[in-house]
């Protein structure tokens, strides 16, 4: 009787703890799909896309017109004007609809200023190509902005992975 009393527990001992890991793994894959998710679907396409814009901008932009006569300039001027709307323009509503869907989760007081900086320039570019004004001057890109956000990338990677290490250690 006693040997059945003690199988029973153990049984129950046994089930709970299995059911316990179970939901431990299933909490740890749900948090790292969720931060694997930001990391596919906010910091790798926002980076990429500023880097094309960047390299567009400093191969086809009007600084670029200097290295050419009068004629390549007007040519250079219209390549630049197709640039920007079938390309920089886009670019800009994908970041700027980017920096909308993923706000809630930047906690640093820091990089939401250039999050916030950075949307304020993608709306006023856009509306600055439809009617040119001096108000764009004061939303212009920032080479910085950048370098913060791949740092902020790489924080982020780094802060997930260590808490994800503590997880595993549970």
């Amino acid at each position: 009787m006693l040997a059945l009393i003690i199988t029973n527990i153990v049984s129950i001992f046994v089930a709970w703890f299995s059911f316990f890991l179970g939901v431990l793994n299933t909490k740890k894959r749900y948090i790292m799909e969720k931060n694997e998710s930001i990391i596919t679907n906010f910091y790798n396409p926002i980076c990429s896309l500023l880097l094309e814009n960047s390299k567009l901008y400093s191969n086809f932009g009007p600084e670029t017109f200097n290295n050419f006569n009068l004629d390549k300039r007007a040519e250079a001027g219209e390549l630049w004007e197709s640039i920007k709307v079938e390309a920089l323009i886009k670019n800009l509503n994908s970041i700027r609809g980017l920096l909308i869907q993923h706000q809630y989760f930047h906690s640093n007081s820091t990089i939401k200023i250039v999050y916030s900086e950075l949307q304020l320039h993608c709306l006023a570019f856009t509306l600055y190509n439809k009617k040119p004004n001096e108000m764009y001057k004061k939303f212009k890109f920032n080479k910085d902005w950048i370098e913060a956000i791949e740092n902020d990338r790489k924080e982020y990677i780094r802060r997930i992975s260590n808490e994800f290490k503590c997880i595993l250690a549970i």
